[in-house]
């Protein structure tokens, strides 16, 4: 708590004045955080000294506001980038990095208890390229990945950061917003383990303990609106289990997602073209991100999409509407319209061949396994 009122201290984040009958002030409280390494292991205890933003009124006290962070997707996009070129991959912490922002309006807060006394005066990836030397950084919040191919060029970034801000020097990059990495450079491969934040996860559903099993749900269990809550007491007990949160745990290694549409399709053909179009998205803006961040061949061939309903493949070539398509929302068309500009191509998959399918239903565990290493899921103990 100490250090963290000296770090206030240091970037100069306020100064004392006198309360006023007519000054409406905000309230702090202390927030209390354990940071682990890439084992899982505590290393540090947090405390962060917040304000009670929810005593404010938007609108009043305060307007719409937002910073940017570059999307996971583009950490893991540039660590495959980086490890295809065998390019350096450094880590840095910003110290107290939300100190660092400009308020640009007042905001008179209490001050915390027992400090009383004390009074002393994004979506977000930049590259630097000189001839052959590229540098590149990814900031998200405090986190900072450098990677580049000329440890000269990193090293004057790393030490321009140091005089910009109070810096922690991470060296090679091990750990960083939860993921573990591994990286083999001679192989030229990289593993992105998330076990610590598995095992957070079972203790947090009370699941630690549990026998291991081979496969997240067995094929075969039939699951039917019987086992559904029924009474209002049985509504109630099910909105603490967290069931949404729990299957949302898992995250993808580059891009993937798994969920319910947010809209009611009439037919399994339009079910699969509204997640082509959502596919199509995803895709065309990965193709893009490489593109302008200039490393490595661009993509001029068309996105490949594989489907695995024929109608729905075929509804991406058509160039007018018919009878069953008609009541398809006109924004789901735009896997059409790339399709027509030459940016995508869907193509059709057999079910058996579609490593999407263990999203979306149980399978045996030999198909299961099989789809898994096809999207390259491997037991850290294999890389």
């Amino acid at each position: 708590m100490k250090s963290e009122i000296r770090s206030m201290y240091d970037n100069q984040v306020w100064n004392l004045v006198d309360t006023t009958p007519n000054l409406k002030t905000v309230g702090c409280k202390w927030i209390f955080k354990k940071k682990t390494d890439k084992d899982g292991k505590v290393h540090t205890y947090k405390a962060r000294l917040v304000a009670k933003g929810y005593t404010q009124t938007q609108g009043i006290d305060y307007e719409e506001t937002f910073s940017l962070v570059a999307k996971i997707k583009s950490a893991k996009i540039m660590l495959a980038i980086a490890v295809f070129h065998d390019y350096e991959i450094w880590q840095m912490d910003v110290k107290t990095a939300f100190l660092n922002g400009k308020l640009t309006r007042d905001v008179f807060m209490e001050q915390p208890e027992g400090f009383e006394n004390e009074n002393e005066d994004e979506s977000c990836v930049y590259v630097k390229v000189s001839g052959s030397v590229v540098v590149f950084l990814v900031l998200y919040v405090d986190d900072i990945l450098l990677i580049g191919n000329d440890i000269p060029m990193l090293q004057s970034v790393k030490d321009w950061l140091g005089r910009c801000f109070a810096m922690k020097d991470l060296g090679d990059a091990a750990y960083i917003l939860g993921i573990k990495i591994y990286i083999h450079r001679t192989k030229r491969l990289i593993g992105l383990s998330q076990d610590a934040y598995l095992d957070k996860i079972l203790k947090r559903f009370r699941m630690e303990s549990s026998k291991k099993g081979n496969l997240p749900l067995h094929h075969g269990i039939k699951i039917t609106k019987d086992l559904c809550s029924k009474t209002d007491d049985e509504l109630e007990k099910m909105s603490r289990v967290l069931y949404a949160s729990a299957i949302g745990s898992t995250m993808g290694a580059v891009t993937w997602k798994s969920s319910k549409q947010d809209t009611v399709a009439d037919s399994t053909c339009e079910f699969e073209y509204i997640a082509a179009c959502k596919a199509s998205k995803e895709s065309i803006w990965m193709k893009n991100f490489i593109r302008d961040i200039g490393v490595g061949p661009t993509v001029q061939d068309p996105i490949k999409i594989f489907c695995d309903n024929k109608s729905a493949v075929a509804l991406t070539k058509e160039t007018k509407d018919h009878e069953k398509s008609k009541y398809i929302e006109r924004k789901y068309h735009f896997v059409r319209r790339k399709v027509e500009e030459g940016h995508a191509i869907v193509e059709d998959i057999r079910l058996e061949d579609n490593p999407a399918d263990p999203f979306t239903k149980a399978l045996a565990k030999f198909k299961y396994d099989e789809h898994a290493k096809s999207i390259r899921l491997k037991d850290k103990l294999e890389f």
